[in-house]
């Protein structure tokens, strides 16, 4: 099957600059550095790009569209292929695009948001093949006085509401009540966050390609730019508020005949993060060469450096279950530019 670029990183060009200040930013130090093995999962897996993944009990999850469903379920002790799940179409109960997923551990209740019909679909997940992945409902965003330029939604099951992303904020016509970041309640924006960690003329380019991981206590955000590497966390526990900035690697972009692209000098920053309430895993690049995936990069949610591994495969997903505090799932890609499953045993 036809795989899109590890990543999505191409020659951008738009009629805008960006110089930020560069004394501002500093490379990251880890205090720790070490080699990790993976262990192989699965062979190469036969699936879109993924977007996303979580692991429970017995299975590895991907969000990837493949076969006309965007959920795809394997043994995670096999790699044997168990099932397809969340059709795509514009039937009942049937997904356009699957964008984001969000698992809580402890209802095992999972919902994938679906950025074209701007709704997110619930599902309960059970413990045999029999019973795997049972449709439970939808909730529609627009009733709940969403925008329409709604890039990722995550249900925050302890309070009720939703935090949505809405990548460069305000703008012209339907983007003019959306902000960076707002919850929505069932009575409408409860908080919203509108700020960006550089100049406002300078935001566009890096924001395009960030990453985004809430902790499993649903406490907690990290954001992550992939067009340089600013880590940024916030509180979520009754507004939205951030705690901590983190700016390593600055965007670099050059103008070229009118135009503006990537500068020879950027250095690429992070390309995925996932979360436990005490950690923040991230594939952070660190490199002018857009593919340097090899690693594990971790940091605390005070935004310090913790950990790096330099794994033995380039990685493009990560998770860690709730219940294996000290094992990482992963999809990794092979030689052949296939994507196939690992797991890697911490020792943090």
């Amino acid at each position: 099957m036809w795989k899109s670029t590890i990543i999505l990183i191409t020659s951008i060009f738009i009629l805008v600059s960006c110089k930020p200040q560069k004394d501002e930013y500093n490379p990251p130090v880890f205090p720790i550095s070490e080699k990790l093995s993976s262990q192989a999962i699965s062979e190469e897996l036969i699936i879109g790009t993924p977007y996303d993944m979580f692991v429970h009990g017995d299975y590895i999850f991907i969000l990837a569209f493949t076969e006309e469903h965007w959920l795809q379920a394997y043994d995670k002790h096999t790699g044997d292929f168990v099932g397809k799940f969340a059709r795509k179409g514009q039937g009942p109960n049937e997904l356009i695009m699957g964008t984001n997923l969000t698992f809580n551990s402890e209802t095992h209740i999972l919902s994938i948001y679906d950025s074209q019909l701007k709704k997110v679909f619930y599902y309960r997940i059970g413990n045999e093949p029999s019973d795997l992945v049972s449709f439970i409902r939808t909730e529609n965003l627009y009733e709940l006085g969403g925008e329409r330029v709604v890039r990722n939604a995550w249900p925050l099951y302890t309070s009720g509401n939703y935090l949505i992303d809405g990548q460069l904020g305000e703008g012209e016509g339907v983007k003019s009540k959306l902000k960076r970041f707002q919850m929505l309640s069932q009575n409408g924006i409860v908080s919203e966050y509108n700020q960006f960690p550089i100049s406002a003329e300078d935001k566009y380019l890096p924001h395009l390609q960030t990453c985004i991981s809430v902790s499993p206590n649903q406490e907690k955000m990290a954001v992550g730019i992939l067009n340089g590497a600013i880590l940024e966390m916030f509180d979520l526990k009754e507004n939205i508020s951030l705690t901590k900035v983190r700016k390593f690697y600055p965007p670099s972009f050059d103008e070229v005949d009118g135009r503006v692209k990537f500068g020879e000098d950027m250095v690429f920053g992070f390309a995925f993060l996932c979360s436990t309430d005490t950690y923040i895993y991230t594939i952070l690049i660190g490199d002018k060469d857009s593919n340097k995936l090899n690693n594990i990069s971790v940091f605390d949610w005070e935004g310090n450096e913790v950990c790096r591994y330099e794994t033995d495969c380039p990685l493009l997903r990560l998770y860690s279950p709730v219940d294996e505090p000290d094992k990482l799932y992963g999809i990794a890609v092979s030689d052949n530019q296939e994507f196939y499953l690992v797991s890697f045993d911490l020792k943090l």
